[in-house]
């Protein structure tokens, strides 16, 4: 189930890449880490991923349900136990307790879920194939409680410019093919992405007692109607270019939002969920308004009908009975790969955290994540903001007023261990204990579109923490210029309680550097210490950061992941210059400790991207994920740095060896 379409806020990228230039020569061709394709043990002066992960490889296999496996997912496995057993054994009694456990219990019990069958989904279609005119279409896209659109949808988000405040925002609906690009030139992915489609639609009518024909009927006509809008919506690749976020922060008072459109009911729907308060919205795309005059007519109407009835099963299909979720994993297979089902148990876990993200971390920290830990880390953070901030002070490419703005941000920044401040008010939600799983979810969903409207004219709580703490992850928020560092993410292979300094500055020391240098890479360069999109750069000091990163993007490009499958340096390069400005952090500290074992702290860091991937999930990651392949962040990143060069002995040759005028050096 996704969120109901009006509360759909936007969330800023933390990574974006920079148009590329100046070319380096291709790396060794490494082993990649797709299942069963991994070559022989290499030496660690050659590939020190493999060299490093071999072993782990030869015995690590992909679980069912998954398309790939590696320490992010043996860390989610162990927290997504502890969760379970926090779910099941009901020992929480709070009301934000109790919400996700009355979830859980209504998605683990599959044989209510068999006897409830597909009958509301079977409804909701029905409904929308009642419609027989664009009044019809309209007045559902004009419903506060509506879960889907067609063109446009709005929201609410904090403003670019001035992040204490809550403005409204319009912004395109999704496309059943993901990028819009694959509507004018279809990639083989594009294709294998429409025939997962039409299956699901076959057998999800077929399920539902109508034809496998006539559901692939339907297909077709959204595919249809979806290729006229398309050209007027940002690609996965334009999404991907630093100037996106100047492109779509467009503000307008509700009279110049209502001025854009006569015949789509902007208007209506902006009133009808209060946006008509909100002094200023963020169009996020002109041109799709000026488009909407020419689409929104009844000629698209079929489409339109269509576009929604396959957003509903696509929704819907995970939340309801045991052969919906058969057909889901059939879906999921064509698309990544993936063998099998996920345990009962896993499946509910996931459809609950998915729902109730902060609830369930609140849990999760509450039982597991101690004091100690966030004392400890805070100490890492510590040490690897002052080694940036003398980075900055003694850097000799940045003039001096950009200097000192970098350092004012860094000193400004906000760090989160564990978890935030404040946990988001779920005071007033109420599960019904009648309504099946299905309904449960799209209780929570009206609840949180409910929650986010009443935020128009209200001032954002920078404390206020929305995220899934039990997630094994860290990011960077250039919206508040805060590091977060989840608890799921404090456990070993990435951080040990009482471990070596080596080996936990080899794995949470780089991930923290990580996060920290995303505040100045493309993206997070474009705000100030406050959050705000401002620019706080001379133009020269702009250029030679550019040139910089440019050469980032190029190597990565120059890389082929799979046969025909380069790496996509402009998406990744923000995510390769924040890995390369941790590892420069972490071997900063290094310097100072006497005796300091760099083997085990490369070896460290290496374990911690060991992965195995299925060809076709590899091949998703490539296109659409902003991170480089694993090896890439390992071996690459490596061979940027004279002590891997020094520890190993690494020369012209071998193949970690790149030479000293070729290497890539950003902060």
């Amino acid at each position: 189930m996704k969120t109901s379409w009006f509360a759909r806020v936007l969330v800023l990228a933390m990574c974006v890449t920079m148009l590329c230039a100046n070319a380096l020569a291709a790396p060794a061709d490494w082993s990649t880490t797709v299942a069963g394709a991994m070559g022989e043990k290499a030496e660690a002066k050659d590939d020190f991923f493999t060299y490093v992960n071999y072993d782990w490889t030869q015995t690590a296999s992909i679980p069912d349900g998954y398309s790939s496996y590696g320490a992010f997912m043996e860390v989610t496995e162990t927290v997504m136990g502890q969760v379970i057993d926090l779910l099941q054994n009901g020992e929480a009694t709070s009301h934000d307790a109790e919400l996700p456990q009355i979830l859980y219990r209504k998605a683990i019990d599959l044989d209510k879920r068999n006897a409830d069958g597909v009958a509301e989904l079977a409804a909701e279609i029905e409904a929308i194939e009642a419609f027989d005119s664009m009044d019809d279409l309209t007045a559902y896209q004009t419903d506060p409680n509506a879960m889907y659109g067609v063109l446009l949808g709005v929201g609410v988000t904090t403003d670019f410019v001035d992040s204490t405040l809550y403005v409204g925002l319009t912004g395109d609906m999704p496309l059943s093919l993901g990028d819009p690009a694959e509507y004018a030139a279809r990639t083989d992915y594009g294709t294998r992405v429409e025939e997962a489609n039409i299956f699901l639609m076959r057998k999800i009518y077929a399920h539902m007692g109508r034809t496998e024909e006539e559901g692939e009927a339907v297909y077709r006509k959204a595919l249809e109607v979806e290729s006229k809008i398309a050209p007027y919506m940002f690609t996965v690749a334009q999404q991907s270019d630093p100037s996106y976020y100047a492109m779509i922060y467009n503000v307008m008072t509700p009279e110049e939002v209502y001025a854009l459109n006569d015949v789509y009911p902007m208007k209506e729907m902006m009133v009808n969920c209060g946006l008509d308060k909100c002094p200023m919205i963020i169009v996020t795309n002109p041109q799709l308004h000026a488009a909407c005059e020419e689409l929104y007519v009844e000629e698209n109407l079929e489409g339109f009908k269509a576009m929604l009835i396959y957003q509903y099963i696509a929704g819907a299909c995970g939340s309801l009975d045991q052969a919906c979720l058969d057909i889901g994993d059939a879906y999921s297979a064509m698309i990544s790969g993936s063998q099998g089902s996920l345990p009962i148990e896993q499946r509910a876990y996931l459809g609950v955290s998915n729902t109730l993200p902060s609830l369930v971390g609140r849990m999760y920290a509450e039982a597991y994540f101690t004091e100690e830990t966030r004392q400890d880390v805070l100490s890492m953070i510590e040490k690897i903001v002052a080694v940036y901030r003398s980075r900055l002070e003694n850097n000799d490419w940045l003039s001096e007023a950009t200097r000192e703005q970098a350092i004012h941000k860094l000193d400004s920044m906000r760090v989160n261990v564990g978890y935030g401040a404040k946990w988001p008010d779920y005071s007033g939600l109420n599960i019904p204990a009648d309504c099946t799983y299905y309904g449960a979810k799209k209780a929570v969903a009206e609840y949180e579109s409910a929650q986010a409207m009443a935020k128009i004219g209200t001032r954002v709580d920078p404390d206020e923490w929305g995220f899934a703490t039990q997630e094994v992850n860290a990011f960077y928020n250039p919206a508040d210029n805060s590091i977060n560092i989840l608890a799921g993410i404090l456990s070993s292979p990435f951080y040990t309680p009482g471990g070596s300094m080596e080996a936990n500055l080899g794995a949470i020391g780089i991930v923290i550097g990580h996060e920290i240098t995303h505040a100045f890479d493309a993206t997070g360069s474009q705000f100030d210490a406050d959050g705000n999109m401002v620019n706080w750069w001379t133009d020269e000091d702009r250029a030679a950061f550019e040139a910089r990163s440019a050469k980032v993007a190029d190597y990565f490009s120059a890389i082929e992941v799979l046969p025909g499958v380069p790496s996509n340096g402009v998406m990744m390069q923000g995510e390769a210059v924040a890995d390369l400005g941790g590892m420069s952090a972490a071997l900063e500290i290094a310097k100072g400790v006497e005796g300091f074992d760099y083997n085990a702290f490369f070896e460290a860091f290496a374990a911690m991207w060991r992965q195995i991937d299925i060809a076709e999930s590899l091949e998703y990651l490539v296109r659409f994920d902003p991170h480089p392949a694993n090896h890439l962040r390992v071996n690459v990143t490596l061979q940027q740095f004279d002590e891997f060069y020094e520890t190993y002995g690494i020369a012209e040759g071998d193949g970690m060896y790149l030479a000293p005028d070729q290497r890539l050096n950003v902060w």
